[in-house]
């Protein structure tokens, strides 16, 4: 019996290695292809090598916000490299990966330390989300964001360590050096935080008109009652189903099922929810406020410090501060959703013991086919076709651009060829060099003849022609 448990609970804890390894192993496969830059990464990738570090405390091209130290930390670190795709690609990628590693060891070490089968759900929840799979290795905030969610997390478990654990009331702390420690040099931390976060960051967001002209269908309106209930509703379907999002369903029944299939998950997060406030409530009731906040609330910590998160982000909805509709956005409120789905799953088995004895049963398979099919989704119908440019014309401008380097020629780029934003997706491609610009234009067609007087490298779509200089040639 004894050597069963034991496997069983080895098990679980191999399922979830494989798991993370996994999903790691089929990043490195992306950066090892080197797939095109996407959408707003260009815009960034822009900011990062062609602009001066004076900007960071200014507003960046193209409408973008991006936390300017981690900017900083990139742009210092892929200077080094000139730019070089696994440079721009590396640093977001190793803060997923140490994502990773945090929460696998909360996972196994605090938050289940007992139940590895919750453990191994969490971590497949997370893993096989598609935010996860999609941002991973993206030259974007998002995976520090999250990473950074992880630590205020992990920072609640060494708070309770200090203080909880060693019943010290942090309503009747003595006026110590201890107690300043634990204390008063947190709260100087978080506040220098946020005035830091409020001057290199958020006054850009705060002001920033095109981010909310572009949110704008998931941001609070009170200009009418139904279109009031119509957003907040839009945006509490997409917020609470931000657990399971997926881009494989292109007829209308299988549209139809994962709706379905979305909406019983809300429903068991809501349950989640309804359980960790019963929790709560029954111990204040049972305590009473004072003595449960002092000395009992650490079992319930991380339900309570969950609940807080989810009242602020509503508020801050509310207020009309933050689109909770937008999924990249709220990528940080992932670990809390998949808390409160566990505990809404665990608790349906509560009331009905039957439901997922047989799931629970096969759990290990389960969780590995359901990650590897929403990761290989994801990879299919996001990361390989809908949100990046066509890599062979991409790769062929990277191509003509070493080649304009090499005979020193200008580039022409055919009309029919160009790219989106053709001339910064050159210079934000990790072929050019901007200590070495190279002029580049775009010309209509080939119907006339010009005399040239410099060496042309003209692009069309698929393929580039070397034109020496002093050559007749069509444009």
């Amino acid at each position: 019996m004894i050597r069963k448990s034991l496997n069983k609970f080895n098990g679980y804890l191999l399922a979830a290695i494989f798991i993370a390894v996994y999903a790691i192993m089929t990043q490195i496969y992306t950066i090892l292809a080197k797939e095109p830059f996407w959408l707003d990464e260009f815009f960034i990738i822009y900011n990062l090598k062609l602009r001066p570090l004076k900007f960071l405390t200014e507003e960046l091209a193209y409408n973008q916000q991006f936390p300017r130290i981690y900017f900083y930390i990139i742009q210092l670190f892929s200077k080094v490299f000139n730019f070089s795709y696994i440079s721009l690609r590396l640093i977001p990628f190793l803060i997923q990966c140490a994502s990773i590693l945090l929460l696998f060891h909360m996972l196994n070490r605090k938050i289940y330390s007992k139940s590895k089968v919750k453990l191994l759900l969490f971590l497949v929840i997370i893993l096989s989300n598609k935010i996860t799979v999609f941002y991973f290795t993206q030259v974007k905030q998002y995976s520090m964001e999250f990473f950074c969610a992880l630590l205020a997390i992990y920072q609640l478990y060494i708070f309770k360590r200090m203080t909880l654990d060693n019943n010290i009331s942090y309503l009747n702390s003595d006026k110590t050096k201890t107690a300043f420690i634990r204390y008063l040099l947190p709260v100087l931390l978080c506040i220098f935080a946020l005035l830091l976060n409020y001057f290199s960051d958020l006054r850009f967001i705060l002001a920033d008109k095109n981010a909310k002209t572009y949110w704008n269908h998931l941001f609070v309106d009170y200009s009418s009652i139904n279109l009031f209930l119509e957003k907040i509703l839009n945006s509490a379907y997409r917020y609470f189903g931000m657990l399971f999002v997926t881009s494989a369903h292109k007829t209308s029944f299988l549209s139809l099922l994962f709706k379905s299939i979305t909406l019983i998950n809300i429903a068991i997060i809501f349950l989640g929810i309804t359980k960790c406030c019963n929790i709560i409530m029954a111990g204040i009731k049972k305590h009473g406020f004072k003595n449960y906040i002092s000395f009992y609330i650490k079992d319930s910590l991380l339900s309570l410090y969950f609940l807080l998160l989810m009242c602020l982000i509503w508020i801050l909805y509310l207020t009309g501060m933050l689109p909770v509709g937008a999924y990249r956005l709220n990528y940080f409120a992932l670990p809390m959703l998949a808390f409160f789905y566990i505990e809404g799953i665990y608790l349906v088995n509560q009331i009905n013991i039957n439901v997922f004895r047989n799931l629970f049963k096969c759990t290990i398979p389960f969780c590995l086919i359901f990650f590897i099919l929403f990761v290989f989704t994801t990879y299919y119908y996001d990361i390989k076709g809908r949100y990046t440019y066509d890599k062979r014309a991409y790769d062929n401008y990277g191509q003509a651009i070493n080649e304009a380097y090499i005979k020193n020629a200008a580039i022409a780029v055919l009309e029919e060829a160009v790219l989106w934003h053709h001339k910064m997706i050159m210079q934000t491609h990790p072929n050019y060099n901007i200590n070495k610009a190279i002029d580049i234009q775009v010309v209509p067609d080939r119907t006339k003849l010009m005399y040239s007087k410099e060496n042309i490298i003209l692009i069309d779509k698929y393929k580039y022609d070397f034109i020496p200089k002093g050559i007749q040639y069509l444009f």
